[in-house]
């Protein structure tokens, strides 16, 4: 009775003890419940395919040198092209569009037309000229009468957004505000689409961030294709960006073979650090190139969105995930420039070699492009918690919700 009594006192200690030891808790990181496809690249652009519209009269007769706009909106709220169809009455040519984008509209002062980009080979009739100007069908039209061509990207009166996690190789938080910037490019090309002009206009909207960083972007061609860039060298706030001074290439990178063109070496010295709410302004700048021989215009935006970048600021940051210029972050699959040090990859959480280059072994990136100003999350909130759309979109492959981006909480 005494051996019972003694076991059942041993199974209610055992039990209780049971009750109040806690098992191990497992960390979840801020992206843990994301299903990433293999293969996913989080693109936000897509390039048309056969895009080939031609003007025709009532009669069918051909007209040729027609003023245009295209836009992604029929009152040309979001333009992408001011131009003017050929002597064949035709504009033919594949440019870049946000992913969501299912048609475009043509809108000329004879009429506004509509592109299933499904069918982008049509033929429009324009209204007749009896009388002038159709009243009401174009609203503040551009001037043509100098035939200067124009593209932009993301639209002539819209900025996109590029948002990096500056802790590569290591994960971030996925908040996505270490550093954001905002962009437009213009370019102004002649009529055999050769490029004249190009300026990046941009933005430093949030530097929230305990590192020191830079960015730049990479075109993809070679640099002794590049005549100028103007603004350059004004960017530069430390001493060890080395920079070409002499034409071909004036002012890119020294050390890449393509043209790398730095935006600025230490984003603290414009805008400071922490400023993670989105009222607290911005730092506004922009670089203007010129080119010899011609780039043409599917070179820049039929790649778009080219190869935007951070990099450290050297002898700013000693902490092991910023080691200066020689680490940099670029968008998921684009490669490093060959001023990085190709040693840091697939250390820590970086998977580049078994996988693309900037993604971990799950699929995550350390950035991201919009094509639509992103409003990015507070410190420590992921980017899941902030746009909910995110989710589905990368989990469908980018089919459900490609315009995530506007549809913050």
């Amino acid at each position: 009775m005494k051996k019972l009594l003694l076991l059942f006192m041993v199974a209610v200690v055992f039990v209780g003890c049971q009750t109040t030891i806690n098992e191990p808790t497992v960390s979840k990181g801020p992206l843990d419940d994301l299903n990433v496809p293999d293969g996913f690249a989080y693109q936000t652009t897509d390039v048309t395919s056969g895009f080939d519209v031609t003007f025709k009269d009532v009669s069918g007769k051909i007209q040729p040198n027609v003023p245009m706009q295209i836009a992604l909106d029929e009152n040309g709220e979001n333009v992408l092209f001011e131009t003017v169809s050929d002597e064949n009455g035709q504009f033919k040519m594949d440019f870049t569009i946000p992913t969501f984008a299912e048609e475009v509209f043509i809108r000329t002062e004879r009429g506004v037309f509509n592109v299933d980009l499904t069918t982008p080979k049509q033929t429009f009739e324009l209204q007749s000229t009896e009388g002038g100007r159709q009243s009401g069908i174009i609203d503040n039209f551009f001037d043509q009468e100098d035939n200067r061509n124009f593209a932009y990207f993301p639209g002539k009166n819209r900025w996109g957004s590029f948002a990096y996690e500056d802790l590569w190789p290591c994960k971030g938080d996925y908040d996505f505000n270490d550093l954001v910037l905002n962009y437009k490019i213009q370019v102004e090309y002649d009529r055999f689409f050769r490029i004249t002009h190009m300026w990046f206009h941009y933005r430093i909207m949030n530097n929230g961030t305990s590192h020191f960083n830079g960015a730049a972007i990479r075109l993809p061609f070679n640099y002794d294709r590049v005549k100028t860039v103007t603004g350059s060298k004004i960017r530069l706030t430390e001493d060890f960006i080395n920079l070409r001074e002499t034409t071909p290439g004036l002012n890119t990178e020294v050390g890449d073979p393509y043209a790398v063109i730095v935006l600025f070496d230490n984003a603290d010295a414009k805008k400071p650090k922490f400023s993670t709410l989105n009222d607290h302004g911005y730092y506004e700048g922009d670089v203007h190139l010129t080119f010899n021989p011609a780039i043409y215009i599917w070179e820049i935006l039929g790649k778009f969105p080219l190869d935007p970048f951070i990099f450290g600021t050297t002898g700013l940051d000693g902490e092991i995930q910023a080691k200066g210029r020689s680490t940099e972050v670029h968008l998921p699959g684009l490669p490093p420039t060959v001023l990085a040090n190709d040693s840091y990859f697939g250390t820590c959480d970086d998977a580049s070699g078994q996988y693309m280059y900037y993604m971990t072994s799950d699929g995550l990136p350390w950035a991201l492009h919009t094509p639509y100003p992103f409003n990015w999350p507070r410190e420590n909130i992921s980017i899941l918690r902030k746009y909910p759309h995110f989710k589905e979109w990368v989990e469908s492959r980018g089919k459900m919700f490609p315009d995530w981006y506007k549809w913050p909480e």
